[in-house]
């Protein structure tokens, strides 16, 4: 009798699906001599994916530099499965250089990107897609014998699962956007960012654009964007300052024909100037909080390393009460350990900012966070400059309680705020902003490994994961240094201008036009061509993915609902699928999949991204092992299953 055969679909096959798929592979020997065939479907190319794909604008750069962006699981990743280190980007870049790495034909024009690319660069995202398909296509090179896989660049538009499916092995189905039907014993739903079909605030504003014969671009992934109804020397409201406004500060300049020269100054050696084509339209920008993401970071440690935190960890965790509340139980371990971080920095590294060694006031500082005690004393005493004293609130939202009193102020502070944000982050006497950065980015993976979100109250679940999230970003994940720089030099030019935080905009029915005011400032302007600078929500009700549609309302599985903060009201959906900590999806009665998976940004997890840096036991890739693992053993158990069932069947007869 041949070895029982396993079917596994995996629904999209972007950078996330790909790091499973590698773990999978990695990992065969669970199946105990079990086949496997895995299908994936995704109508993007295999590896990048929808949001990596190759033809996007060259202007549309990485946010991480390329030495800091690997999908190999390497020696530093503690998981169960083996390790199978491999090139960073950088890397690959170089062997591509080399000769020993070929790209695919029709990417000569890559060539001018890849023969200056370094470790520093910031490449483009037509690059990585090509890094990225390249690790997609090694990692099937490595299949045995006993497991094959099939690509399919289609759309899978529906899933059905057979009744008794969890009992006797019947298969799920699934179809393609062609008609073509494949049957699956497991599947992994991987379906990367999604789009909202009916949004009711996108719909307003795109039915009073038409009614009024003005411009409206709604949320949407950057280099969908269709920018050309943005007429030339025209004002254009920009809503958001994260990182698809820069994509679209790069459509509407660089991308409209106009030139950065170096502008250099003896305190500003990065200043550029920005040379107009005439053809682009002036940018009026603001948001909630008023100012972009910080920089990327180019300085360097200085002081003491380490990378071991030493308040957010599991110890914590199962001291507190069962019922957890984020802001009461969570932030202030979170400040300790961002405390203790940038204080080691400056301590040890910058002797003439300290008045105290570390050595002392290491112990005096854990003293006072277990007794929970102000520690504005000690901290003062040890670092007597108050403007190096850590504010995180400040961080977050840096003009909160501040009313500017005319157009002109705001303009003027947020000149001073970005050029102080990029000497602080690009000069190297500065490297606490680094120590920042790293406590930020460890305390960010250890949460999503550590705190369990099902013990968190009400009000807490609107504060974690998305707006720790948010927080996140605007430290760790801004654009690089030198797209601040384009910026100001936009500004300088003209081409750009600031109506800072607190700013609304609304559809003035009265004029015919959008208009944005803030309740921070007198700022107020009114325009025919409004951008809203964001991503896509995610949502499951008014979905526009015709799987993610079906699958709910056919009841296969649920979406994750989380109460109103004040316990009062309806449960609110979070748009996202509801999965357990094994990432296995709950059905609407609560009870889960035990063949059914899903992952990214699709489903409940906690948001950890699908490529990290090298050599960091980087959290992405533990969780890719640890699923891996899973769906083989159930694929194990679903082979042994059917060979028992054939046996019984065979004593039967």
């Amino acid at each position: 009798m041949p070895a029982p055969l396993t079917r596994l679909l995996i629904v999209g096959g972007g950078p996330r699906a790909a790091g499973i798929l590698e773990r999978i592979l990695a990992n065969t020997d669970l199946l105990d001599g079990s086949r496997l065939h895995i299908d994936i479907a995704d109508p993007h190319q295999p590896g990048a994916g929808r949001i990596w794909r190759p033809d996007q604008s060259g202007l549309l750069l990485m946010n991480s530099r390329a030495e800091d962006v690997s999908v190999f699981t390497d020696d530093s990743v503690t998981c169960a499965g083996p390790a199978r280190p491999g090139p960073s980007l950088s890397e690959w870049a170089a062997l591509v250089r080399a000769g020993e790495i070929s790209l695919p034909e029709g990417t000569d024009d890559l060539l001018p990107e890849l023969a200056g690319l370094d470790g520093g660069s910031f490449a483009s995202r037509r690059l990585l897609s090509q890094y990225l398909s390249w690790f997609f296509h090694e990692t099937i090179q490595t299949l045995p014998g006993h497991v094959t896989v099939a690509s399919h660049p289609l759309l899978v538009t529906s899933l059905t699962e057979h009744a008794g499916a969890d009992g006797d092995g019947s298969p799920f189905t699934a179809r393609l956007s062609d008609g073509t039907v494949l049957e699956a014993d497991l599947v992994v739903l991987s379906l990367g960012h999604t789009d909202a079909a009916q949004d009711a605030r996108a719909t307003a504003n795109r039915d009073f654009a038409r009614r009024h014969g003005l411009f409206y671009s709604a949320p949407a992934q950057s280099h969908e964007l269709d920018l050309s109804g943005v007429g030339a020397g025209r004002d254009v409201l920009v809503s958001g300052m994260g990182l698809a406004f820069i994509d679209v500060m790069a459509q509407l300049g660089e991308g409209r024909g106009g030139v950065f020269h170096p502008d250099p100054r003896p305190d500003q050696p990065d200043r550029l100037r920005y040379e107009p084509s005439g053809r682009e339209p002036r940018m009026w920008i603001g948001s909630r909080r008023g100012v972009p993401y910080h920089s990327k970071i180019s300085s360097q440690l200085r002081g003491q390393t380490g990378t071991r935190l030493q308040f957010i960890t599991p110890e914590l965790i199962n001291r507190l009460p069962e019922t957890i509340n984020f802001r009461e139980h969570i932030l202030p371990a979170i400040t300790a350990e961002c405390e203790y971080f940038v204080y080691r920095e400056i301590l040890t590294g910058h002797p003439g900012w300290s008045a105290m060694s570390w050595e002392e006031f290491e112990p005096r500082f854990r003293s006072a966070v277990a007794a929970g005690a102000d520690r504005s004393a000690l901290i003062a005493a040890a670092v007597p400059d108050d403007s190096l004293h850590l504010d995180l609130a400040a961080i977050n939202l840096p003009f909160a309680g501040r009313h500017f009193s005319s157009p002109e102020e705001v303009e003027d502070a947020l000149v001073a705020y970005i050029e102080e944000d990029l000497h602080l982050r690009t000069s190297p006497e500065h490297s606490e902003t680094q120590a920042l950065f790293m406590a930020i980015l460890l305390i960010h993976m250890e949460l999503a490994r550590i705190l369990p979100v099902a013990r968190l109250d009400a009000a807490s679940r609107h504060v974690f994961p998305d707006r720790w999230q948010s927080f996140f970003s605007l430290v760790d994940s801004g654009p690089p240094p030198h797209r601040l720089h384009q910026l100001l030099a936009l500004h300088r030019a003209d081409v750009l201008r600031f109506l800072g935080p607190g700013v609304v905009v609304r559809a003035d029915e009265e004029t015919g036009r959008f208009t944005a005011t803030s309740h921070q400032s007198p700022v107020e302007l009114s325009a025919e061509a409004y951008i809203d600078a964001f991503l896509p929500p995610q949502v499951v009700e008014g979905t526009a993915n015709p799987l993610l549609a079906q699958v709910t309302a056919d009841g296969l599985v649920r979406e994750e609902r989380i109460d109103a903060p004040t316990g009062a009201g309806h449960p609110v959906g979070t748009g996202r699928l509801e999965v357990d900590t094994d990432h296995q999806l709950l059905r609407p009665d609560g009870s889960r999949h035990t063949r059914l998976w899903a992952t990214g940004p699709t489903s409940s997890e906690i948001p950890l991204g699908a490529f990290s840096r090298p050599n960091t036991n980087a959290a992405p890739f533990r969780r890719n092992d640890a699923m891996a693992r899973d769906i083989l053993n159930a694929a194990r158990d679903s082979g042994d299953d059917r060979v028992t069932s054939l046996a019984g069947r065979g004593q039967g007869r």
